[in-house]
């Protein structure tokens, strides 16, 4: 291994669980100076905690096109500052914004190490664009990958993806990393007080939900599913009225939730947006959450809500659910391309609702054995030092 000491990360965007872990790695290795260069404009006018921060970070210039429903960001500058901090070691994720790739020129050119953080790659398609999109990822994952050091990869089912993808044009090692969430930002253990963090949050609604409460919280657009779980919830309804939903988000598909809460207002909740103390008593309060999407390169919401001690059912087009969930121990798995997958899922809770309160003991034994921030930055931290 090569004894770096100085090592700079080149990111889309400063997402808060990601900056917490490369913080926590930084922590572990005091005698390597890392900073984080962020490629979107627009994090320049957010304000991050740097107080316990062990970052520098510096924000590339630059500027935006919208192409259709697209935005395309165009970086300059970013030589002259990886110049200025002359690492011996870079970091790239992901593997979609064109600053990625002067950042991994400029390396190769200075000769400089690389190595990729990579979530998974769409593997389904429900429409002609979008298997056209895959294949053009599929083009861009080849192209990122060539000339790297390693792929630091999400999780094992990540890893699987991706070498599926690349297959004999590997030139660097994959290796399993693990992402995550702050735990302790969702984590209540105390049972009295999740109780009154639950009665605290159904105060909000207009009548306490009764029967098996289920969650939905991401974007209110077909890749999530939206569409799909209100499908057979009125299905769900009409045999059963013991059940309930809260859906957290916004979207184009917002419509589709108005018109369910029109015809259900006793079995439906619905928050366009709620804050991070909401969020958190959100997970507290659901029996399990629902996570019906068609793809997700991760899924931070299963880390989310197991951290919370809350089972999760999940398609399995969903690569955080790949690698955290254990079908019926602390959540359940579906098959998305089932017809009634998802119906049939969602049945199979509520017929075994009396395993939901064990399954939650057993999604915070999960996180707590191998996805704590701390457990996660120690990985990253053998990762590097096995290079």
């Amino acid at each position: 291994m090569k004894n770096y000491q100085k090592i700079t990360i080149v990111v889309r965007a400063g997402f808060p669980d990601q900056i917490g872990l490369f913080n926590a790695v930084a922590k572990l290795m005091p005698n390597v100076s890392m900073s984080i260069v962020m490629l979107r404009v627009k994090e320049a006018s957010r304000t991050w905690d740097n107080i316990n921060s062990c970052l520098k970070t510096i924000y590339a210039p630059g500027f935006t096109i919208k192409l259709f429903d697209k935005e395309i960001f165009f970086n300059y500058g970013i030589n002259n500052i990886l110049k200025n901090l002359s690492p011996d070691l870079i970091i790239l994720t992901p593997w979609s914004e064109l600053g990625i790739y002067q950042a991994k020129n400029w390396a190769l050119k200075n000769s400089i190490p690389c190595i990729g953080f990579l979530m998974g790659p769409r593997r389904f398609s429900w429409s002609l664009f979008l298997k056209l999109r895959i294949y053009f990822t599929y083009f861009l994952v080849r192209l990122f990958s060539k000339d790297l050091k390693a792929i630091f990869c999400y999780g094992e089912g990540v890893k699987l993806a991706l070498s599926q993808i690349i297959g004999s044009n590997l030139d660097a090692n994959l290796v399993v990393t693990s992402h995550c969430v702050d735990h302790k930002n969702f984590e209540v253990l105390d049972p009295l007080k999740r109780f009154e963090i639950k009665m605290k949050f159904f105060s909000k609604f207009p009548q306490k939900p009764l029967g098996i409460t289920f969650g939905f919280i991401g974007q209110l657009i077909e890749r999530k599913g939206i569409d799909l779980l209100l499908a057979a919830f009125s299905i769900l309804l009409k045999e059963n009225a013991n059940i309930n939903l809260i859906i957290v988000g916004d979207g184009p598909l917002r419509t589709l939730v108005q018109e369910f809460l029109l015809k259900h207002p006793s079995h439906i909740n619905y928050f366009k947006f709620l804050d991070e103390t909401d969020v958190k008593a959100f997970y507290l309060s659901i029996d399990i959450l629902v996570v019906p999407s068609r793809f997700e390169d991760w899924g931070h919401a299963v880390n989310e809500s197991l951290s919370a001690g809350t089972p999760v059912l999940s398609s399995d087009c969903v690569y955080s659910s790949l690698d955290m969930i254990e079908d019926r121990v602390n959540g359940f798995i579906y098959n998305q391309s089932k017809q009634f997958g998802l119906l049939n899922a969602i049945n199979d809770v509520i017929l075994n609702r009396d395993l939901l309160a064990e399954m939650g003991k057993n999604a915070s034994l999960t996180i707590n054995k191998s996805w704590t921030v701390e457990k996660s930055a120690m990985r990253w931290v053998n990762a590097l030092n096995s290079l």
